[in-house]
């Protein structure tokens, strides 16, 4: 509006000059002198180049103006901060590309309304009371508050504001803290489950710092010793340390913390009845996300009861192995006792090698394991009293006979048949087991033969008695025993079986025990292919050096199942060279599951933590610091050894220190996050710090904080330069404008409006065809080209000069730049934005410049051709004259005369040469006559002068005289 008024007062202003000018009678009856002329055409040239350095500055300014405009508009709407400016009722008089954003809608649907309307409920009181203080104290307010956006998840903001000076608006920037926020509440939760898995479970957990010293132990622990933290903390623990196991432990203890490696050990702690129980202890080095060791964290089991289990087993192991020694040496004697053992379709289980030899013997069989005995015997009659015999043994009968073997016309081989059947773990008849003697020469001594069988038979019966329980209480142990009880055999041609497992191998390997009897290939099959190479290795390095074979590792079943084992096995060298282990396996899957959960858990938890950047206190609520966790050292305020147990009032400065004391009671009292922000001076710098307390439990918080230095001088920094934009924006008086291209959505700001004439809610809504309503119809074609080349990437940016109708019907000169800032994903132009600036002014003074440039050459001309005219007209009599003067010359003429006429000839040539002067300036302004250099006689020069001028002087009374004009150069 006062361009626009400044220009009709110009305008009317010219004209009245050239009213005046129409009315002014000219000098000289209109005509101008030549030096009138001459002064005319100069101060014409000197107002021509004023005019033109004044359009250099102003463009110079003007391509300064907008491209600090560009700058700052581009920074101000592409700022990653959310930007807002507030009335006092808290409606929205402007904001940014972020803020609108956040809100989830578009900038122009967001003008005038109340920012609470995207504020959630539970924080709509700490947003009104933000925006109070803000207005109220007009100093810097904060704040973090949740905003509910169209569809969108929440979002988590912190906002910052300050008010005007003169307290009508407020300046307010939105930060987005989502990701902090749901960073905080994981971790709270994160440490939450890390303390109720601590606390759960029935590990005894404890962790010792780099002192060597333990700082921590969980409930089961105390709960076990039924001791305190305090009591067990530091070298407490050792107190229920079983003597005997003292030193070993404070050894592997040592030596693993000198190393900074995992160890394992397995001591005595009292329990809180008194009594000592066998404990596990697996300790694991602690270490931070840069490598620095912390300490060690260890995991403890009571396993008292595997203690029991493992020596019951050991000496169920020791009675089964020599009992079955016992039977074997029974089984490979080579004397006359025979014995063998079939199933309930009679087939052999086992034999003894005299049966073997015996069966050769008789009907020169060579019999085999799985073979039919009944089948296997020739003559029918031996052949039924067998079977029968069988048959009856089945059916639970124990009983002895004494039968005759062997061709009748040979020698006939008299036996001693003890029958009894065989019992499975559930008392089940799955076979028979006779014992048989050779009673051939009892009939030569039948007396001693009666006394020896009485005594045999009872020696028999017992053993066999012996034997049955032996065997039967081992199988019981064995299927009753987690996992398989085995024996495992390798051979020196390097085949192996599994000539005894008990049914848990069915579960383990899900296979049955015979299949294994003599080759145990099909266990190998199962094993896990990434397993397999390190379970042949330990087997061989235990049968090459006869030690305890121990080893954990995976199976693979074709359903794609896959399971952990646990193998342990005592093996012992046997006289043909193979080796045979004595050992049992275990499922160890949900143990194995339980450890990688959990380690991967405090992985993940201690990743979290150690990922924070912030530094972290564990505070008591009396003041006094545990605890801190930091990444960056530099942030501490003083050295470790000087805070670690003493209380804040001691290390902090004292006002600091009164207000963390209050934040603390604040926190306990609100059971609610409180924050606060201070200054501190660190390692000789000022530096600014964000404190977060929260309450971690009934008598400690966690401080939590951050270095907001950098964040505070970006703020302000922030605030400076959008303060520079809007003074820039101001000072050009540049109307802006964005367009969203593809809806057609258009937002102008108030000096826009104001160029035109109106105010922005006159022309209100507005779009892009407010734009093309107000423009000039022949200068859209125009602009619509030139849009394209910036949308096809031809040109950088959009500028045009157009024209627009005020409101008063007048066209004014519009100088509107604009660029593309945002593209969809198909590459189409999305979001652009542009200022106009009022170029009339300049547009009129460019016209007067080219009105003056027109005018001054015209009278130029008119100068040149005058002074062409002028000089012919004048040399025609000057010639006359000198003509007339050199004839007088040649005359008789008195010495007077004389002077005169050469007077008359000297002022004719000067005259002459100053109408020849006039045309060679009027030829050289024309480009025609060339200048040249020539000689003059300046004394001559001079006296020519004075004498002309010499009657002049004499007429008015002057006296002219030359002095020493002969000697003067």
């Amino acid at each position: 509006m006062e361009k626009h008024k400044n220009t009709s007062e110009a305008a009317a202003l010219r004209q009245k000059a050239e009213e005046l000018l129409k009315n002014k009678p000219l000098k000289h009856g209109s005509q101008l002198s030549e030096a009138e002329n001459l002064r005319l055409i100069y101060e014409l040239q000197v107002h021509q180049i004023e005019l033109e350095l004044q359009n250099e500055e102003l463009c110079n300014a003007r391509a300064s103006a907008e491209v600090a405009c560009d700058k700052y508009i581009s920074l101000y709407d592409h700022a990653p901060s959310g930007h807002f400016t507030l009335s006092r009722s808290g409606d929205i008089i402007e904001l940014n590309l972020a803020g609108a954003l956040m809100l989830g809608k578009v900038r122009s649907q967001l003008i005038n309304k109340d920012l609470l309307r995207f504020v959630s409920r539970d924080s709509k009181a700490v947003y009104e009371l933000f925006l109070e203080n803000s207005f109220k104290n007009k100093t810097k307010e904060s704040c973090e508050l949740k905003l509910k956006t169209s569809g969108k998840q929440s979002l988590f903001v912190q906002l910052s504001g300050v008010a005007t000076e003169i307290g009508m608006q407020c300046m307010v920037t939105a930060v987005n803290i989502t990701d902090r926020k749901l960073a905080e509440d994981k971790m709270k939760e994160s440490e939450v489950q890390y303390r109720n898995l601590a606390n759960s479970g029935s590990a005894l957990i404890w962790t010792s710092g780099t002192d060597k010293l333990c700082n921590y132990f969980n409930e089961p622990w105390l709960k076990f010793t039924g001791r305190t933290l305090e009591q067990e903390i530091g070298n407490g623990w050792t107190e229920g340390l079983h003597p005997d196991d003292f030193d070993k432990c404070l050894e592997t203890y040592l030596s693993a913390f000198a190393k900074h490696e995992p160890f394992e050990m397995e001591y005595r702690l009292r329990h809180s009845s008194g009594e000592y129980r066998w404990i596990v202890d697996l300790g694991t080095p602690n270490f931070n996300s840069t490598g620095k060791f912390l300490g060690y964290i260890g995991h403890c089991f009571d396993i008292s009861e595997r203690k029991k289990t493992e020596l019951a087993l050991y000496e169920s192991e020791e009675k089964y192995r020599t009992d079955l020694t016992f039977l074997q040496s029974i089984l490979e004697s080579p004397i006359s006792i025979v014995l063998f053992s079939l199933d309930k379709n009679y087939c052999y289980t086992n034999f003894s090698l005299s049966h073997k030899e015996t069966m050769k013997k008789i009907w020169g069989i060579d019999i085999r394991i799985g073979m039919n005995m009944v089948d296997l015997i020739p003559n029918m009659e031996d052949r039924e009293k067998a079977k029968n015999n069988f048959d009856r043994a089945l059916k639970g009968d124990f009983f002895v006979v004494e039968e005759e073997y062997g061709d009748k016309e040979l020698a006939r081989i008299y036996y001693d048949d003890y029958y009894s059947p065989v019992k499975d773990a559930e008392g089940n008849i799955s076979g028979i087991s006779v014992f048989i003697l050779d009673v051939s020469q009892r009939r030569q001594a039948e007396l001693k033969i009666t006394e020896l069988n009485t005594n045999l038979e009872k020696t028999v019966n017992d053993r066999t008695e012996q034997f049955k329980e032996a065997l039967d209480r081992f199988e019981k142990i064995a299927d009753r025993v987690p996992g398989v009880v085995y024996q495992y055999r390798l051979n020196p041609d390097g085949s192996s079986c599994f000539p005894y497992a008990s049914e848990g191998i069915r579960d383990i390997y899900r296979v049955s025990p015979e299949e294994l009897a003599h080759d145990a290939s099909i266990v190998f099959s199962r094993i896990h292919p990434d397993d397999l190479g390190g379970v042949a290795a330990s087997i061989q390095n235990s049968a090459q050096t006869l030690s305890l074979w121990r080893h954990d590792y995976r199976v693979k079943f074709g359903d794609g199942t896959i399971r952990w084992l646990a193998g342990n096995a005592m093996p012992s060298q046997m006289a043909d060279g193979s080796v045979l282990w004595h050992g049992f396996i275990s499922d160890i899957t949900e143990n194995e599951e339980a450890e990688n959960y959990l380690r991967r858990s405090e992985a993940e938890k201690a990743a979290i933590i150690r990922a924070v950047p912030d530094l972290m206190f564990r505070i008591r609520r009396d003041g006094t610091l545990l605890d801190y966790m930091s990444t960056d050292q530099n942030m501490l305020f003083v050295p470790v050894e000087q805070f670690t147990g003493k209380t804040i009032s001691q290390v902090l400065p004292p006002e600091l220190a009164i207000q963390c004391m209050a934040a603390i009671e604040k926190a306990f009292h609100h059971e609610e996050m409180v924050t606060f922000e201070y200054s501190l001076t660190v390692n000789g710098q000022l530096r600014s710090f964000e404190d977060r307390i929260i309450v971690s439990s009934a008598d400690e918080v966690l401080s939590i904080i951050r270095d907001i230095t950098e964040r505070k001088k970006l703020f302000q920094d922030l605030a400076t330069e959008k303060r520079r934009l809007a003074d820039i924006i101001k000072g050009t008086n540049a109307g802006t404008w964005e367009w969203n291209i593809q809806t057609g959505e258009t937002i102008f700001n108030e000096q826009w409006a104001e160029m035109l004439g109106y105010t922005l809610d006159e022309i209100s809504p507005v779009s892009i065809e407010t734009w093309i309503k107000f423009a000039h119809p022949d200068d859209l074609k125009r602009s619509d080209e030139l849009l394209t080349k910036h949308f096809d990437g031809e040109s950088p940016y959009y500028s045009f000069e157009s024209r627009m109708r005020h409101k008063n019907g007048d066209w004014i000169w519009v100088l509107d730049r604009g660029k593309v800032h945002e593209w969809d994903k198909d590459g189409k132009p999305f979001l652009m934005s542009g200022t106009h600036l009022d170029i009339t002014e300049q547009k009129r003074i460019e016209d007067a410049l080219i009105k003056s440039k027109n005018e001054a050459e015209k009278a130029n001309q008119a100068k040149s051709e005058f002074l062409s005219r002028m000089s012919h007209e004048l040399r025609t009599p000057m010639n006359s004259i000198l003509g007339f003067a050199q004839l007088l010359e040649m005359g008789e003429l008195k010495a007077s005369q004389k002077k005169g006429v050469d007077h008359i000839l000297n002022s004719g040539k000067h005259l002459l040469n100053l109408i020849n002067e006039v045309l060679d300036i009027s030829g050289i302004e024309a480009g025609r006559v060339p200048l040249s250099l020539n000689p003059v006689e300046l004394g001559k020069m001079i006296r020519e002068t004075t004498d002309t001028f010499h009657p002049f002087a004499r007429a008015m009374q002057v006296n002219v005289e030359l002095i020493n004009t002969e000697h003067r150069t």
